[in-house]
């Protein structure tokens, strides 16, 4: 090949590096995709931060409410309970663990974390499914309710995680929130960090509480 062919090679090159360098000039920039933050509701880490949606933390005090009369709480030991769950698949009762808000039926593997507490040993997601059951609810053809999410969270709470948690005896809301997540909720990071968190969900929560 002579030096003429090269040259020819070279401008050949150099102009279609122009057109494309032209070409992407124009172009719109593109802004990444990420998914939309839970609305009061996270999956056990840290970072998750405060709620900002005031229809969570209604609907969280209204919980919370129930949680004291049926269970016999102090306002902040059923705030703590709350603050827990609004961490983990709260508000959503058929909220299914991964990122992002994902919804749908219960699957029990033993693996996939499900519903307001989100719910994970197969032990705990099959009498997740028999609960359901007892309300004529079939979760292998139906998302799972509110109604029976919170049935639930009670009938273990009064089966055995009022004692396994102490939370009766608990007497400020960083320690009744630091029972229920360490006890109830168990999640691999149990550090200051997240014990600091939620109970700045369950201070939220508390603070909208207007029970009868």
């Amino acid at each position: 090949m002579g030096k003429k062919s090269i040259a020819e090679y070279n401008k050949t090159f150099q102009d279609i590096t122009n057109i494309i360098g032209k070409a992407v000039a124009v172009l719109p920039p593109v802004t990444p995709y990420s998914y939309p933050a839970p609305s009061g509701g996270g999956g056990g880490g840290s970072g998750i931060g405060l709620i900002s949606n005031d229809a969570t933390l209604t609907k969280g005090a209204e919980v919370a409410c129930k949680l004291k009369r049926d269970l016999g709480l102090t306002d902040f030991q059923a705030a703590a309970i709350v603050g827990n769950l609004s961490a983990e698949g709260f508000p959503y009762p058929d909220r299914i663990q991964g990122g992002g808000v994902i919804r749908g039926k219960l699957k029990i593997n033993g693996v996939t974390g499900y519903g307001w507490a989100q719910w994970t040993s197969s032990r705990r997601q099959r009498g997740l499914a028999n609960f359901a059951s007892s309300l004529g609810i079939d979760y292998r053809t139906t998302n799972l309710t509110d109604d029976v999410n919170y049935g639930y969270l009670v009938k273990e709470f009064r089966d055995s995680y009022l004692t396994a948690t102490s939370l009766k005896s608990k007497s400020n809301l960083r320690s009744a929130t630091e029972a229920v997540l360490k006890r109830f909720e168990a999640p691999l990071d149990q550090s200051n960090a997240v014990v600091t968190e939620r109970t700045a969900r369950a201070q939220q929560f508390l603070s909208k509480m207007t029970c009868p």
